[in-house]
């Protein structure tokens, strides 16, 4: 283990959700230190173009990213290029008329696919490339995640164990954190 990360659960992290809804761009921060929420934030920006960043969206993002060493931002896709499907090979894309070569895709429980397609991400990468990104979250994987923490609920008042919830998301690059 880095002595970075050792040191990161005894300092502030900030993590930063962003949603971005017809009219206006939400953005969901909590501050966390030594696992415990230290202070919960939420405050929106009207979306003027939808292919730009508010600029007081922007200052608010890259504060909150000086103000704290380590800071995530993700974000919620809310793009049509992105789906769920039943399957997991390349005849289950094609048969829901899914060009699986310009989409990138998860396997869940071998069963089943989610998938957003390359041009979605990269709109979202572009749009963020001044202000940083850190993950991509699929509304389907969110549902997913919800519906089997609720069933792992359920069956532990059943005395079952079930393995914790680990969702995929479409992960960008890390940034480089800097400790000061």
């Amino acid at each position: 283990m880095s002595l970075i990360k050792a040191v990161q659960k005894y300092l502030p992290n900030v993590f930063i959700a962003v949603v971005q809804s017809s009219s206006s761009w939400t953005i969901y921060s909590k501050i966390i230190k030594a696992d415990t929420v230290k202070n919960k934030t939420v405050k929106s920006f009207d979306v003027v173009n939808s292919e730009e960043i508010p600029p007081k969206m922007k200052e608010y993002l890259e504060n909150l990213q000086l103000e704290y060493n380590f800071s995530y931002i993700a974000i919620f896709l809310d793009s049509m290029g992105q789906g769920a499907i039943k399957g997991t090979r390349a005849d289950d894309f094609n048969k829901n008329s899914v060009d699986i070569k310009s989409i990138t895709h998860f396997s869940i429980e071998n069963s089943w696919s989610v998938y957003a397609s390359f041009i979605d991400i990269n709109w979202v990468k572009k749009l963020f490339a001044d202000i940083g990104l850190d993950f991509i979250y699929s509304p389907f994987i969110i549902q997913y995640a919800l519906l089997k923490k609720q069933k792992t609920k359920q069956n532990k008042t059943k005395n079952k164990k079930q393995k914790p919830v680990k969702a995929p998301f479409f992960i960008i690059k890390p940034r480089p954190t800097a400790l000061i």
